[in-house]
């Protein structure tokens, strides 16, 4: 029953600076009946990556949409959702990269915006990226679930909410 809030921008969320909760190498977690809310420039709630194994279950994970004259200086870190998407916002709730395998189950994965469910830049992958009976949201721009690389979603009995684009793959 962990209670996560961060508050005040992230780090580079390609390494899991300032994530919620991140989980690397080739860890395995499980962790049940979770609240994470992050509210920060590139302050994501929950990182995975190398070949991590995550497993969240009946959980509540959101991220905020701060502008991002709030980030201060990271110099060359990606600080918001890249422009050619057409979309706004500063804070991904989830990002899987790398070879990292992660499953929600029951829970609910919000985003004010850029995205919820992120695999990104999947080098060497392939990255897992499941959601069982969930609901992911998007509040204002932004996608539900966004797919590169070497990379597998599967969304099973999963409803999304989001006012710009539910996938992009």
């Amino acid at each position: 029953n962990p209670v996560i809030s961060f508050a005040g921008p992230g780090g580079n969320d390609f390494l899991g600076s300032g994530a919620g909760l991140r989980v690397d190498g080739t860890s395995n977690v499980t962790v049940n009946n979770a609240e994470i809310i992050t509210n920060g420039v590139i302050r994501t709630a929950i990182f995975a990556g190398e070949q991590a194994t995550l497993t969240v279950n009946d959980s509540y994970i959101k991220t905020g949409n701060p502008p991002l004259s709030e980030a201060g200086n990271f110099g060359a870190f990606m600080t918001a959702v890249p422009w050619p998407l057409g979309l706004t916002g500063t804070c991904r709730a989830t990002l899987a990269i790398g070879a990292a395998n992660v499953t929600y189950n029951n829970s609910y994965i919000g985003a004010d915006g850029w995205g919820a469910l992120s695999t990104d830049a999947a080098n060497p992958g392939p990255v897992f990226l499941t959601a069982n009976d969930c609901v992911v949201e998007v509040l204002e721009s932004g996608y539900g679930a966004y797919s590169d690389g070497n990379s597998l979603d599967t969304f099973n009995d999963t409803t999304f909410n989001v006012t710009d684009m539910a996938l992009i793959f």
